[in-house]
């Protein structure tokens, strides 16, 4: 009887073993396909830096290239202040 129920123990434990191993080996990730994972999270990231440097660029180029005319010279100290705080902005 003890023999028996040792025995039964012993055989669910090898179930739960057998049972584990194959929970893992689904959830696994092979060496492939986390080297396919890495190139995409490069590709994803080097488009973002780029699309952000694109913006960046365009934004500057964009205050570089606006000449204001003054209707009134006394504007200018205002004009310089608020390029400033801009550029802080930025």
């Amino acid at each position: 009887m003890v023999l028996e129920s040792y025995l039964d123990a012993e055989d669910s434990a090898k179930d739960k073993r057998k049972f584990g191993k194959r929970e893992e080996e689904k959830d696994a990730i092979s060496s492939d396909m986390l080297v396919e994972i890495l190139e995409e999270s490069i590709r994803t990231i080097w488009r973002f830096i780029r699309a952000d440097k694109d913006a960046s660029s365009l934004t500057l180029k964009g205050v570089k290239e606006s000449q204001v005319q003054l209707q009134d010279p006394s504007n200018s100290e205002l004009l310089v202040e608020i390029r400033t705080d801009l550029q802080k902005v930025n």
